[in-house]
């Protein structure tokens, strides 16, 4: 009989271990997330006829150094005038907390992705929208 309850515990203990394995596994690429570092789409933007202007935040804790934006077609994305503030002259140094409008107009209108390209050369999507 005290053979028989060690090997119940050894398989539970090995079945156990297993178990939290594979969920941690299966929790891990469930719960992965794009590296936006910081950056993040405003779900609700301003849109007219024949232009949109998605705005796009800093929510990371330090300043995001942008190259550039641009849509699924590789088409950069100009920002509003009055963010033109963040502009370095090679780069948009954009600090937490702050945004920046993008103007979507012409054959953008109709992009539905938005991507960063920063100043390291590391580039993500930000967003799908309508």
């Amino acid at each position: 009989m005290d053979k028989i309850l060690k090997i119940v515990i050894i398989l539970v203990c090995v079945l156990g271990v297993l178990l939290a394995i594979v969920g941690w596994v299966f929790l891990s690429f469930l719960l992965s997330f794009p590296d936006t570092r910081g950056l993040q789409v405003s779900p609700i933007f301003m849109r007219t006829e024949d232009a949109k202007f998605p705005t796009v935040e800093n929510t990371g804790k330090g300043t995001a150094f942008i190259s550039r934006f641009h849509d699924e077609n590789n088409d950069t994305i100009r920002t509003a005038v009055v963010d033109q503030q963040f502009w370095n002259g090679s780069c948009y140094a954009l600090p937490s907390g702050k945004y920046v409008t993008l103007i979507m107009d012409a054959q953008q209108f109709y992009s539905q992705e938005i991507y960063a390209e920063f100043y390291d050369g590391y580039e993500c999507k930000l967003g799908k929208f309508n």
